[in-house]
């Protein structure tokens, strides 16, 4: 038979226990919903590199210098959210965006000035930019790959 003392120890281990399940469930959803955040906030991020590619694509080597710049937050965003290395190709990428802007600048110099080097100048700046427009293509991809959820 059980007297006070032992239903006393019996409850508190009860108790104990559904504190413990309850400490469990918590932690879990707790991690379940960094998770989610931390997916939207990735999501968000290649949204932003993506609209740098449909810039791109939208505008050709004439894509406004403003609207280009101002997506750069998304670029620096990458460090934070994806790997390293797609991080530095999302960099280069960038980068690459930035000597179309100054090659299509160049051919406008030359234009300008009636530089019979012009049609060189237009010539590199539009490969400069299938090779952007070309790698942003990859990043797109290969940032789909690190958002994709296995398990929610």
């Amino acid at each position: 038979m059980l007297d006070a003392g032992d239903l006393i120890s019996l409850g508190a281990l009860i108790a104990a226990a559904v504190a413990v399940a309850y400490a469990r469930a918590t932690v879990t959803e707790a991690k379940r919903a960094n998770d989610i955040a931390l997916h939207s906030e990735k999501l968000k991020t290649y949204k932003g590199i993506l609209s740098i590619q449909s810039l791109l694509r939208a505008h050709g080597p004439n894509f406004p210098e403003h609207d280009f710049w101002s997506k750069y937050e998304y670029v620096e965003l990458t460090e934070f959210y994806f790997s390293k290395a797609l991080s530095d190709r999302v960099h280069e990428y960038f980068k690459l965006g930035r000597e179309v802007r100054t090659s299509r600048d160049l051919w406008e110099d030359a234009h300008a000035r009636g530089d019979a080097e012009r049609k060189e100048a237009v010539v590199q700046a539009w490969a400069l930019f299938n090779k952007c427009v070309e790698l942003g293509d990859v990043l797109v991809e290969d940032m789909k790959k690190e958002l994709r959820l296995h398990s929610v």
